[in-house]
């Protein structure tokens, strides 16, 4: 069922070979509407008197439409598709489409002709901008020159690099020749078993040195990399066709004589295409290259603008006067018309499209209007993206965008001429029914490929109708699914509104105009200020003006903002057999897992390099893996290989010194191809030196230490050192015993005074001791707050928000919620055994208080609390933004939170690092139980960093020198003096005054304590 053929419903006054003629009592008009595809026409018109024609030559006439139909709607298909032939049609792009077109230009060049040179054309005029390129489908990345870097057309590798940097006391840095890869880093200082590894960290090509271990190291520091190598095979410049185009340099330096100045293509947009010989890049054949493009700018009635748009309105306008279009003669276009219908076009909408919200126009438009086109053909498919209508009035070409419009004119009874008789067509007939709608468009989502749109239907009319009655179309100026699927609404209800009339009315219908609504109120028929659509206008003999109308409603262009995605079907190509999968990311292991027992007794150190198992069939059927190594050095060298079979997962190295760094790295090949190397890892071999496991904890009680044993073979015993403070600094460790412990319990005879840290190692029989140590700190006292920048102290008024409890002499105790008397029922006596008084009992606990730290710093609470459950939390609100927008208030309502919402309370962890000014929330509760909730203290202090600085060699006068301190100090705590043996008689020093501005006041004193002139070395501490 064609609904191409079901809408015509006169026939029109039309001749291909002549325009219509102006008649003042006639109207010829062409009209597409909604609801009609792209050759659909309503025709409406002066009916004449034609010639009869034989039925041969109507056949002959409609074969040759169907041609010409089928040649424009093959099109949408075609357009992105290169062309090589001996003459093409020219190409107006309007809006945005992706496309290609007919190679004007192509040829070898090069030393073995392995460089294909192309020029596309795109259009026959300047366009706006080329925006993306496709290689068979696929976009590819340009760079600023126009070489592809997206694969395979660029061969990505990944390239080992080294360097050589330096460090000073443990930082340093290096810039390197080449971007790393991220994770392919790997630093170290020294050699062989007397190296450390460096941590770095990156930043574009820098690499910066930080090491926070005990001793400091100074010297080289080699640095092992990868990078990644790209050359592509294949270039795209685009030219956007300007009147005053030159001839190309780079085609006339590939083809001297051949492209000259006489060939500057101007007016014509192209690309220019090389593609270098690579059976990787192209392993079939060559690709085919299309670009999404902005066509050409067009002029906007109603400022004036010349500029690109895809409002469909403007683009008919475009065509109508273009050319290359239907070159109209200037003022055809009916500006006005114009410029309601583009008005509509650019109202703003969104789309649900299977939950993805999407804002944008309700109507734009992409087409490719290729010469030879009819131009009705192009301007209906125009007018079919805005669900609208377009048509010649005499000399006149009008528009109407797809919306409701509200009656211009009412006719009633009395404006229906008396002798008129109305001719109506209630309904279609059952043969031209629809009720759903299917068909394609150019997704611009799916980069512009031709695919189908979700059906649309309404299930009413199926009931109504009795079955499905499907219709197919094609959208050719559509590219948005949301608004493909909208126009088939529109197409669907306006079917449904087929009430049709036809009648003559007195003059004051002549005011009514092609498309315009009118109201009919007719008491014989029911219709009470009926909306209709006015189809067709035309004088009768006897002077009365006969209209043509269809009705309408509001509801025809409502708009639906759910719409369905596209379902896009993956593709299902066969494997490609030059690509091949990569290994990694790659797991190198030594140690005493991977020993191996030989025959003889010796232990021999193996490596056990792993990956993830591989789903590429080509390598786990027939291929292999390669595993590559080498020493890390300042020179890279020649890589040593070990291949196991494509299905495996490991390779176990052997031969490899204990204690040398090494580097990894692995790929996969098949019988045709290699894969990319994996990252490459470094790893220092440990066979027989590899330390033991770390003893998981350690506990004490009173003078007894407990620990966690390990399961290692090669076990000795256990070792215990301690270190003053709270530090784990092993090597800095004082003995507890002599030597090896071998059970996991020992008494101490003798316990270290004060603050320490207890460490205990596993050792092995040749005297590798683990590398971590557990550890426990005794004598842990209140947290030191040396910096205190300012405190909170809650006691004695807790100001705070308080629930359950009182102040009491400046302690903040729970309620008791014991009564004295019992309920009605109870007893004033208790049994002989019961006390008089009843057991106290007390309310749970809440207290909250809230303050801003004016600086960075560390957060450190001090506090006193007695209770059961005793829990305290913090609240840091800063991860919302403390102001509202700026046309919000300050002050919210009342229920509302003062502070934004935060994370909620989180556990009190100690302390808290605070990077600055933020709001915190401290809260404390107690349960409810027979022990009375009290905070007796509660003062958050804050704890700002130390600041230091070194001065050397200041010169201090007699009268004495305020030393020219740095930094900005708060208070200077610490100042330390060290006079320089420079022949004075300075012996001493005297500190008068820590000021922190403009410095501390500083003397040097001789044997009798008299200021004389010196000089000296200072260290100031303060915060």
């Amino acid at each position: 069922m064609n609904l191409r053929a079901r809408i015509v419903i006169a026939v029109a006054c039309l001749c291909a070979a002549a325009p219509a003629m102006a008649m003042p009592q006639a109207i010829a008009a062409v009209l597409v509407a909604a609801g009609v595809s792209t050759t659909v026409a309503i025709v409406v018109g002066y009916v004449v008197t034609i010639a009869a024609v034989g039925l041969y030559a109507r056949h002959q006439k409609r074969k040759a439409e169907r041609a010409a139909r089928d040649a424009h709607n093959a099109s949408l298909r075609d357009r992105h598709l290169m062309v090589r032939a001996a003459t093409e049609g020219r190409d107006l792009v309007l809006g945005r489409v992706r496309k290609s077109g007919p190679l004007i230009f192509f040829a070898t060049t090069g030393p073995d002709k392995e460089r294909f040179v192309a020029v596309i054309a795109l259009a026959s005029h300047e366009i706006d901008a080329v925006e993306q390129i496709y290689f068979n489908d696929e976009p590819v990345e340009l760079d600023p020159d126009g070489w592809v870097r997206s694969e395979p057309y660029v061969k990505w590798r990944k390239v080992a690099g080294s360097a050589v940097g330096s460090m000073v006391n443990n930082v340093g840095s290096i810039s390197l020749p080449h971007n790393p890869i991220p994770g392919s880093i790997n630093a170290w200082w020294g050699s062989d078993e007397n190296s450390a590894v460096i941590p770095t960290s990156v930043s574009g090509n820098i690499i910066t040195f930080t090491r926070n271990e005990y001793p400091p190291l100074t010297g080289p520091v080699y640095v092992n990399y990868q990078y990644w190598y790209g050359e592509s095979k294949a270039r795209v410049r685009s030219n956007l066709g300007y009147h005053w185009n030159v001839t190309d340099p780079r085609l006339q330096d590939l083809f001297p004589g051949q492209w000259t100045d006489a060939h500057r293509l101007r007016g014509i947009a192209h690309l220019i295409v090389e593609l270098i010989y690579d059976t990787d890049a192209f392993p079939t054949s060559l690709p085919n290259i299309s670009a999404t493009v902005r066509g050409a700018k067009v002029s906007d009635p109603r400022n004036g603008n010349f500029a690109w748009s895809d409002n469909p309105a403007l683009l008919m306008r475009h065509y109508a006067y273009d050319e290359l279009g239907a070159n109209l003669a200037p003022g055809t276009v009916s500006d006005a018309h114009v410029i309601a219908a583009a008005n509509v076009c650019d109202q703003v909408v969104t789309y649900n499209v299977g939950g993805n919200l999407s804002s944008r126009k309700v109507y734009t438009a992409g087409t490719v209007a290729r010469s030879g086109t009819r131009p009705i053909d192009v301007l209906g498919e125009l007018a079919e993206a805005m669900a609208g209508k377009v048509a010649f009035v005499g000399n006149s070409l009008i528009m109407r965008a797809g919306a409701y419009t509200a009656p211009a004119l009412s006719l009633t009874d009395n404006d229906f001429s008396d002798a008129s008789e109305v001719r109506i067509q209630p309904r279609r007939p059952r043969d031209q029914l629809v009720n759903a709608v299917t068909g394609v468009f150019a997704d611009e989502g799916n980069k512009f490929s031709v695919v189908d749109f979700p059906r649309v239907s309404f299930a009413s009319y199926a009931q109504e109708d009795g079955r499905v009655l499907p219709v197919e179309v094609e959208f050719g100026a559509i590219t948005f699914v949301g608004q493909a699927q909208h126009v088939a609404r529109v197409m669907l209800r306006d079917a449904r509104q087929a009430l049709t009339i036809t009648a003559s009315f007195k003059l004051r219908a002549y005011p009514a105009q092609l498309f315009d609504v009118v109201s009919i109120t007719n008491a014989r028929y029911g219709w009470n200020a009926k909306p209709f659509e006015v189809l067709g206008r035309r004088w009768t003999l006897d002077g009365l003006i006969e209209l043509t109308l269809k009705e309408t409603d509001a509801a025809v262009y409502a708009f639906d903002p759910n719409v369905d995605a596209i379902n896009a079907a993956p593709n299902t190509n066969l494997p490609k057999p030059w690509v091949v999968a990569d290994v990694g990311p790659i797991s190198v292991q030594s140690g005493t897992d991977q020993l191996v027992r030989q025959s003889d007794g010796t232990v021999l150190t193996r490596v056990r390099v792993s990956w993830p198992a591989l789903t590429d069939q080509a390598v786990l059927t027939s291929g292999q893996i390669e595993v590559q190594y080498q020493k890390a050095g300042p020179v890279l060298t020649a890589w040593t290989t070990a291949t196991v079979p494509g299905d495996s997962t490991e390779a176990m190295l052997g031969g490899l010194d204990d204690g040398v760094l090494y580097l990894f790295r692995a790929r996969a090949r098949n019988n045709l191809a290699s894969g990319d190397w994996s990252l490459q890892v470094m790893h220092r071999v440990v066979g027989k030196t590899a330390p033991p496991s770390d003893v998981p904890w350690a506990l004490i009680a009173g003078n007894r230490l407990t620990w966690g044993p390990i399961d290692d073979i090669d076990l000795a015993g256990y070792r215990w050192r301690y270190v003053s403070g709270a530090s784990k600094n092993w090597a800095a460790g004082q003995p507890m015993h002599q030597g090896l412990l071998t059970e996991t319990s020992w008494l101490m005879s003798t316990r270290p005074v004060g603050q320490n840290t207890l460490m205990v190692k596993a050792v092995d029989t040749t005297g590798n001791e683990s590398e971590n140590p557990a550890y426990v700190i005794t004598d842990l006292g209140d947290p030191a707050t040396l910096n205190v920048l300012i405190s909170w102290p809650q006691a004695p008024s807790f100001s705070g928000t308080k629930l359950g409890g009182t102040v009491t002499g400046g302690v903040f105790e729970a309620d008791s919620t014991t009564l004295f008397w019992e309920g009605d029922s109870g007893l004033h006596w208790g049994v002989n055994a019961a006390n008089y008084w009843s057991v106290t009992s007390y309310a749970s606990l809440s207290y909250e208080c809230y303050f801003t730290t004016p600086a960075e710093g560390t957060l450190l609470v001090e506090h006193e609390i007695e209770g059961t459950d005793v829990r305290m939390e913090y609240l840091r609100q800063s991860q919302t933004a403390f102001w509202e927008g700026s046309d919000e208030t300050f002050w919210s309502l009342n229920a509302d939170a003062f502070w934004p919402s935060g994370p909620g309370w989180q556990p009190w962890p100690g302390n808290l690092v605070l990077l600055g000014s933020e709001p915190i929330g401290i809260r404390v509760t107690t349960a409810a139980s027979t022990t009375r909730g009290r905070i007796v203290t509660l003062t958050p202090h804050l704890d700002v960093p130390d600041i230091a600085e070194r001065l050397d060699d200041i010169s201090i006068s007699a009268a004495g020198t305020r030393l020219p301190v740095t930094k900005a100090y708060r208070v200077i705590k610490n100042i330390q003096l060290t006079i320089q043996s420079d022949g004075g008689n300075g012996v001493g020093v005297r500190i008068v005054d820590k000021q922190v501005s403009p410095g501390p006041l500083v003397q040097v004193l001789d044997s009798s304590n008299t200021p004389v002139s010196g000089v000296l070395d200072a260290y100031i501490q303060g915060y």
